[in-house]
């Protein structure tokens, strides 16, 4: 669909780069950016990082920079953290935790339950799914008994 539409939210663009570039033999995996998920190409003693939103837009550390203090205010400055590669298993976490998101604004409250337990399955010291669970079960109470409070 993604590839389809041309549009895509940055986490799956992202998973889209990095999977294409693998497969052309690339050196490529996503970043942890905090704003959304960048990508890192290198080779050669070489690397750049792009912005898969942004149309695969080469970003210099004055862009990402300026990107880091737009989100987070002018305090915020670039740390190591922020260059961290995202293992497969967090880039499936965090896609399943934006599904998960998506289901809960169409208040598809079942079904954000049903991916929220299967998302425990590989994740199961992510605290906050717990919450988000228990949370989602008292919905369901709520929405099967109204009454009840």
């Amino acid at each position: 669909h993604v590839i389809d539409s041309r549009i895509g939210s940055p986490l799956t663009l992202g998973i889209l780069y990095t999977g294409l570039g693998q497969l052309q033999g690339w050196n490529v995996v996503g970043i942890d950016f905090p704003v959304h998920m960048l990508i890192r190409i290198y080779g050669s003693g070489k690397q750049l990082l792009i912005d898969p939103i942004a149309g695969g837009r080469i970003l210099s550390s004055q862009s990402l920079r300026e990107k880091l203090r737009t989100y987070y205010g002018l305090h915020q400055r670039l740390q190591p953290q922020h260059y961290q590669e995202l293992t497969n298993r967090e880039i499936l976490l965090r896609l399943q935790k934006q599904l998960i998101a998506s289901l809960l604004r169409e208040n598809k409250i079942r079904d954000a339950v049903f991916l929220t337990e299967c998302t425990q399955l590989f994740a199961p010291n992510e605290h906050d799914l717990w919450r988000q669970l228990a949370s989602l079960y008292l919905s369901l109470i709520h929405i099967s008994d109204p009454t009840r409070r």
